[in-house]
């Protein structure tokens, strides 16, 4: 069959028609193809970059993890070593026990030392006298003068530690000598149980607060002076 082409052209003898239209066909063929391997090329190399992108990061994220861990573990070790030693500071048999332990028996030796030297310091040239409260109860007993408390407190059954002096200072000051104005008033809640013990330059003498006040009342004003004591 003779091939014949378009526009009145005509073929020349011993053309075929299959051996003019393949060279077209292969040359657009040829150019998706290098557009293929083009594409190919580009994913290979934005692959191999993203997981070159993706080993470095994990890399360093693997760093940065054993920084953080390292941190983490000396923290913790500083934060037991502060532990064991607030265990030995604080801790039963530890520093601050056996301080307070040592601390209370300091204490309480002063305390009794200081009602030992009280007790036995020469007081006959001067004046004081004591509280001595009868019963099982506590009773509440006030000093005052110039319209304040020198002394207020609930004073036990028994006879005070306290000595209050209001004619010339004891040799040796505790805190169980409490110097007090002449004119001192006191004040009870329980005039029958309450009594003053006096020691005025040598002699003793016990008095019932009870016999002092009037009509049920439990205040005594200028009490040196209902007892009868003239001081100089």
């Amino acid at each position: 069959m003779v091939y014949i082409p378009r526009k009145g052209k005509r073929l020349k003898k011993g053309v075929d028609e299959t051996q003019i239209q393949p060279p077209r066909r292969i040359r657009r063929g040829g150019t998706f193809v290098l557009f293929l391997i083009s594409v190919a090329i580009l994913s290979l190399i934005f692959s191999g970059y993203s997981l070159f992108t993706l080993r470095t990061l994990k890399d360093e994220l693997a760093r940065t993890q054993n920084v953080l861990n390292r941190k983490i573990e000396e923290k913790t070790s500083r934060m037991q070593d502060d532990i064991e030693n607030l265990k030995r500071l604080l801790g039963p048999k530890g520093v601050m026990d056996r301080y307070i332990s040592a601390a209370n028996v300091l204490m309480n030796y002063s305390v009794d030392l200081e009602k030992i030297i009280t007790e036995i310091q020469n007081d006959r040239g001067t004046g004081y006298f004591r509280i001595f409260i009868s019963g099982p109860k506590r009773v509440w007993v006030g000093l005052r003068s110039g319209g304040k408390y020198v002394v207020q407190k609930e004073f036990t059954p028994g006879l005070s530690d306290e000595k209050f002096y209001f004619f010339k200072s004891p040799s040796v000051k505790t805190k169980y000598t409490i110097s007090i104005p002449k004119n001192i008033s006191l004040i009870t809640g329980d005039p029958q149980r309450t009594y003053i013990l006096l020691n005025y330059l040598g002699s003793y003498k016990v008095i019932r607060v009870a016999d002092l006040v009037k009509g049920g009342m439990r205040r005594v004003d200028n009490l040196l002076g209902k007892i009868g004591l003239r001081i100089p």
